[in-house]
Order: structure tokens, then C-alpha cells, then sequence
């Protein structure tokens, strides 16, 4: 029997269509082997990731002595702060916060009506009627917004702490590096223990609150606006109380004009007189007090004054 080899041949139309066919299929068999590839390395992908969260918390709990568990908590809404504050029940001590949402506001409302009010009116009204000058009421307002800031900046510490990454340095953990994302910054603190390394970042993160709160408590352009507003109207009241003071002198025992009766009146130059029909020219308010007098205002030489 002959003995073959694989060598050059000049292809027909139909070997052209065999061969078409033939690495139509090939690609598709290849694409199939690639997806069970990229399927197969997912899941295992998948694994591994599980494996390495699982270590880390393991790791965790070595390093810090803590173990997160399932524990009953309490959430305590602030409807003036508009913030709820989360308990820990076994502790007590609060460990995160967040804003409330407008679905409980609107629960509240419903339930309470006209004592829930907005931006804080209605402990500022309470401050108010407890307290006995308003130099009091100012100063427990300013007590209670100062707790009130105490409390949300250690909520947000003690929520930050429990976030931070620690990772030993040094031979026979030394060396401590903390490590946290918080927001767009990412934190970092070392130091020779894990815990002071982690109050390092704990203190940046009281920094950064410390500074949000400043910015806001400090007052918008409507704030502005509104004391601007206020200060005319304070001073408008003031002018319009000085003049009704100072009018209300001139009529203590005179008439209608500001001139007593029976006496005549001032010689005063006139900075609009007029012509009466008579062709006296005379000064309209002069006249008018003469009128109120019942008398004609004359000079000391008891003449008609004329202008």
C-alpha cells in the first residue's frame, strides 16, 4: 500500500466551500471553549474574593479584640436636628446617625400637627417659655446646639472607627498603620500600637466634621437677607416711636396746631407762603395755628403778622 503526505494542492470551488464550512465551525467550538473559560474563572474569582473578605474579618477581630455580631439596636429620631440617631440596646452607646427620611418627617407631623416646626421652632419655643429673660433663652439655645453638634460629631467618629484598616508594619507588629476611605479622601495614620494608630485617623476624622459643621452654621445670604430685614424694621419702629413721643409733647395742654390758646403764635419764616384772597401773603402754618387760636397772629406790636 502507497504511503502519503501532506502536500500543496490547488483547490477547486467545492474545496473553497469544504473548507468555508470548516472554519466557520472551528470558530464557534473556540468561542464556546472561551466562555465556559471566562465562566469557569468568575466563579472561582467569585470564591476566592469570599475567602479573602472572610480572612480579613477573621484578621480583624484578632488584631482589634472585637467580633461584629448581631446585636439589637434603637433608632432615636431628632425631628429638630433631622437626624436619627442609632443605640446599640446592650451599651447604650450610639453608633451611627443618619437624616431623616421625609416619609417618617411627614409621619411625625401627622401625629404631633403644629409642634413639629422647621429648623429647630419648636425648642426654641420651649427655651422661650422656660425661660425667665431673653438673655436666658439665648443662652440655653446655645447650650442645646452645642450638645446637639457634640453628639453628631461623636456619632460620626465612632461609625469612622469602625471602618478603619489596620495592618501591622513592622517585625513583630511594631508598627501600625491605619488606613480609611472616607468619602473622596482616603485617611491614614501610623503609630507603634493599632489603637493609637486608629485614633489618629479617628482625630482627622472629628477635624473633617468639625469643619463641615462650621461651614454649616454659618449663615446663607437669606440669613443675611432676613437680619438686614429685620434691623430696618427695628429702626423704623424706633423713628415712628420718637416722633408719636415728640408729637405727643407739642399737644400736652395746647390745640389742635401745636399753639396755645389765647398766646400768639411765633414769628417763623415761611419757606412757602401763600396769598390769601384778601391779598394778605402769610404763612400757611402760622395762619392755621391763628385759625386753631381763634385769634390772628400779630407781632409784639400786636400787628397782623404779614409776609
Amino acid at each position: 500500500m502507497p504511503k502519503t503526505m501532506k502536500l500543496p494542492c490547488d483547490l477547486t470551488d467545492a474545496d473553497r466551500l469544504r473548507i468555508g464550512e470548516t472554519l466557520t465551525s472551528e470558530i464557534k467550538a473556540r468561542e464556546q471553549v472561551e466562555a465556559a473559560k471566562k465562566a469557569a474563572v468568575r466563579d472561582f474569582n467569585v470564591a476566592l474574593k469570599a475567602h479573602r473578605a472572610q480572612e480579613h474579618d477573621l484578621n480583624e477581630s484578632l488584631f482589634t479584640g472585637k467580633e461584629l455580631r448581631e446585636v439589637d439596636i434603637e433608632e432615636r429620631p431628632d425631628y429638630v436636628a433631622g437626624i436619627v440617631f442609632i443605640h446599640r440596646l446592650d451599651t447604650g452607646d450610639c453608633v451611627q446617625q443618619r437624616a431623616i427620611d421625609p416619609d417618617e418627617r411627614q409621619v411625625k407631623m401627622g401625629l404631633d400637627g403644629p409642634t413639629v416646626l422647621e429648623g429647630g421652632k419648636a425648642a426654641e419655643r420651649a427655651e422661650e417659655q422656660t425661660a425667665e429673660s431673653p438673655e436666658e433663652a439665648e443662652a440655653m439655645r446655645a447650650e442645646r446646639l452645642a450638645n446637639e453638634r457634640a453628639e453628631r460629631i461623636s456619632a460620626g467618629a465612632t461609625e469612622a472607627r469602625e471602618r478603619i484598616s489596620l495592618v501591622s508594619e513592622g517585625e513583630d507588629a511594631t508598627a501600625w498603620k491605619a488606613t480609611l476611605q472616607y468619602g473622596n479622601r482616603v485617611l491614614e495614620a501610623e503609630a507603634a500600637t493599632a489603637e493609637a494608630a486608629a485614633d489618629g485617623v479617628v482625630q482627622q476624622v472629628v477635624e473633617i466634621l468639625e469643619a463641615q459643621e462650621d461651614e454649616a452654621a454659618k449663615p446663607t445670604w437669606e440669613d443675611v437677607a432676613a437680619a438686614s430685614k429685620a434691623e430696618q424694621d427695628r429702626q423704623e419702629v424706633e423713628r415712628l416711636a420718637a416722633e408719636q413721643a415728640a408729637d405727643d409733647a407739642k399737644t400736652n395742654g395746647k390745640g389742635k396746631r401745636g399753639f396755645k390758646k389765647g398766646l400768639v403764635a411765633p414769628k417763623r419764616k415761611s419757606k412757602h407762603p401763600v396769598e390769601l384772597p384778601d391779598g394778605r401773603t402769610v404763612d400757611p402754618e402760622v395762619e392755621a395755628a391763628a385759625i386753631d387760636a381763634a385769634e390772628v397772629p400779630t407781632d409784639a406790636d400786636g400787628k397782623p403778622l404779614a409776609f
